[in-house]
């Protein structure tokens, strides 16, 4: 159960329901999260908006790259709620079953390391694992950012994790529940 009572669509009014439709619209639903930031459109609308920002295709970062970003933030802080969400929206956005995988499983092999992932999105790995750990991170890993990436693309990359980070921290220190639709089946089941 979480820790406050969500304010559902139905309970929705005035500008928080005005919020609730336009993310109806984009994307089918009101996720829980954000059905508990509905408290306050001042925090609703502000949290809508980074989401779409991780979320959206229209920026310098691919966004298989800022799902990748968001992912490594989320399994860093065992955020189970973020985790299964973004494993989905990184799919959509192109990262591959087995790397999807890699990160879901990641006890089994050192991502650094893992053949299914390429220079590039190692460096993002390392960077979001940094950022996220330590809030700062090596010289060497800045270098290597500003190397690889332009100063557009490192600051979205790092305004992703800083957003990961948060809606992780939202999710769990509210207890958020995950909706049924997003619960993986395991190899068991």
């Amino acid at each position: 159960m979480p820790h406050i009572h969500p304010v559902t669509p139905a309970e929705a009014t005035g500008a928080v329901s005005d919020l609730y439709d336009e993310m109806t619209a984009v994307r089918g639903s009101v996720p829980n999260l954000f059905q508990l930031l509905g408290y306050s459109p001042k925090m609703l609308g502000p949290a809508i908006a980074l989401a779409n920002f991780a979320g959206s295709p229209d920026s310098r970062v691919p966004a298989r790259h800022k799902q990748l970003a968001y992912l490594i933030a989320s399994y860093m802080n065992n955020c189970h709620y973020c985790l299964e969400r973004h494993a989905v929206a990184g799919a959509k956005a192109g990262l591959t079953v087995a790397q999807i995988e890699a990160i879901l499983d990641e006890e089994d092999i050192n991502l650094l390391e893992s053949p299914v992932f390429d220079a590039r999105e190692k460096l993002i790995i390392q960077y979001s694992q940094e950022l996220t750990a330590y809030t700062a991170t090596t010289p060497e890993t800045i270098e290597a950012m500003k190397k690889t990436f332009d100063d557009e693309e490192f600051l979205e990359l790092t305004f992703v994790i800083a957003t990961a980070n948060m809606f992780n921290r939202l999710a769990e220190g509210l207890a958020v529940q995950l909706e049924p639709e997003y619960i993986r089946k395991t190899k068991e089941d």
